[in-house]
């Protein structure tokens, strides 16, 4: 009831820097200690104090607003004081005696509201300004491996130092497009925190990965329409930022087709292609020189035939399923493609040379094949 409550009235805890699992855990971490403080004498309620300082602090670190977590404790103090009169009522208390132990409940909660409420405006004080500590990470993002840097960072953000990271790189794709609007961008994917930086038209994307592989974090992103988004690999710590978004970088470029999402696991040979654009075509031209030599129909053919059995697996009979074609159809297109590349499809080194070329290709045509 706490946290439902909460998250219908504080955006704080439902979009802010709060992990969803945490609330309910140190919310019922509070209601307890506050039970255990209701059955101590004022002068030991000092000793319990420690708890609500400890998550004040954490909150200041959150970004959570003042008026946030006194709701959030104004809350839980109702859900104790209601639980009281319920049972007074239901015990056959005198009334006077109901009214002292709701006065008594809410002394505790007022203790320690007040215990966490100055530690968040103590940690507040303490932190650098936040456009001090975007700037930073703006610094970490465009190369910065300082460690000091990423310690500022990581306890403005209350982000692990060390912790699994990467980065996502999202702007208008090619040609006319809306612009970015950062409001329409995930505070959460897929139980994952995201910290999000505009610079320029384009939002770079911190992603906080836990236990997830940047790859489920790719496809768990909401794309639309006219958006170029690439995404890391992971990275291990906040100096490593600058690399994880070089790598997102690379991997937007390998969008053939000028929109959509991109995964440099699933890239990372059209990504190293994209990195050198004149070795690409030098190994585009001497592998398929024969077969780009073509009438365009010809051409196209081999090619969607070459690309239709590579996403098969090297199986003839699957390629086929797909063009809609005969199995020995397909067979004859890629013997006369080895014809002209003097290549054998057979052969391992030659298989990568024109699966790369294949690739160079489409990245330079902007071909979806």
């Amino acid at each position: 009831m706490v946290v439902s409550s909460l998250r219908a009235s504080e955006p704080a805890y439902r979009h802010g820097g709060i992990p969803p699992q945490e609330p309910p855990l140190w919310i019922g971490r509070s209601i307890d200690l506050a039970l255990d403080a209701f059955r101590m004498s004022p002068e030991e309620r000092i000793g319990t104090l420690d708890w609500p300082r400890r998550l004040g602090e954490r909150r200041a670190r959150q970004g959570v607003p003042m008026q946030a977590l006194l709701r959030a404790y104004h809350i839980g103090g109702k859900v104790i004081c209601d639980a009281f009169t319920q049972w007074g009522f239901e015990e056959g208390l005198a009334p006077a005696h109901s009214i002292s132990l709701i006065d008594d409940a809410w002394d505790v909660v007022d203790r320690h509201s007040s215990a966490a409420l100055e530690a968040l405006r103590t940690t507040e004080a303490e932190l650098p300004g936040r456009q001090v500590t975007a700037a930073l990470l703006d610094a970490l993002l465009n190369g910065e491996t300082d460690r000091a840097t990423a310690a500022v960072v990581a306890r403005a953000f209350a982000l692990p130092e060390e912790g699994r990271y990467a980065v996502v790189v999202q702007r208008p794709a090619d040609g006319p497009a809306a612009p970015l609007d950062p409001m329409e961008l995930p505070v959460r994917v897929h139980g994952v925190r995201m910290i999000w930086r505009m610079h320029g038209e384009s939002a770079i994307g911190v992603a906080v990965l836990g236990e997830l592989s940047a790859a489920a974090l790719g496809a768990a992103l909401p794309t639309r329409g006219g958006r170029r988004t690439g995404v890391s690999v992971a990275v291990e710590g906040l100096t490593e930022l600058g690399r994880a978004r070089q790598l997102a970088e690379l991997a937007a470029r390998t969008l053939s087709n000028g929109h959509g999402l991109a995964t440099l696991d699933d890239r990372l040979s059209a990504t190293m292609l994209t990195v050198r654009p004149d070795l690409a075509r030098e190994l585009e031209l001497r592998v398929l020189a024969p077969v780009l030599a073509l009438d365009q129909p010809s051409r196209d053919l081999l090619l969607d035939t070459l690309a239709a059995w590579l996403e098969a697996e090297g199986s003839a009979t699957r390629a086929a399923e797909s063009l809609y074609c005969h199995r020995n159809t397909v067979l004859n297109r890629l013997r006369r493609l080895e014809l002209l590349t003097k290549r054998s499809l057979d052969n391992p080194k030659d298989l990568v040379e024109v699966t790369l070329a294949l690739e160079a290709f489409n990245l330079r045509s902007g071909s979806r094949r």
